[in-house]
């Protein structure tokens, strides 16, 4: 999680709020999450705000716009990596094997547009409850 100045967690609550805000009357009408989040009939408005909210969370990371979910992910993993490389054990590879470079992790298809709304809705969710955590402190 990035250090976010009160400026930008202002932005990032103000925005996780909106996406509440535009889910809870189609909620209490009935509709269920799967029906809010199909991409072909998922409301205007609460698109809308998913939007407003990455780019709130977005610009908490850095001020440059990412260029789409693919450079988003991609550096939300260097930030992993960067962290958790002093945790993990050096590891000796057996006699005789060559240790790979790299650890190979799958991505979701960002192109899926179902994907890419489950991967708005996931980023929300784990917005919505850094927050609500971090003023439980």
């Amino acid at each position: 999680w990035p250090e976010p100045d009160a400026k930008q967690r202002a932005a990032v609550e103000t925005a996780a709020q909106a996406v509440l805000d535009a889910r809870q009357p189609h909620l209490d009408r009935g509709a269920s999450l799967a029906d809010l989040y199909d991409p072909r009939v998922m409301p205007a408005e609460l698109l809308k705000a998913h939007r407003a909210l990455d780019h709130a969370v977005d610009r908490a990371y850095r001020s440059t716009p990412f260029s789409g979910d693919r450079e988003r992910v991609e550096f939300l993993f260097a930030r992993y990596e960067k962290l958790v490389a002093p945790l993990a054990p050096a590891a000796q590879p057996a006699k005789g094997k060559r240790p790979s470079k790299r650890l190979k992790i799958e991505l979701p298809d960002l192109s899926d547009p179902a994907a890419a709304v489950r991967y708005a809705q996931a980023e929300a969710n784990a917005a919505h409850i850094y927050f609500v955590n971090e003023d439980a402190r």
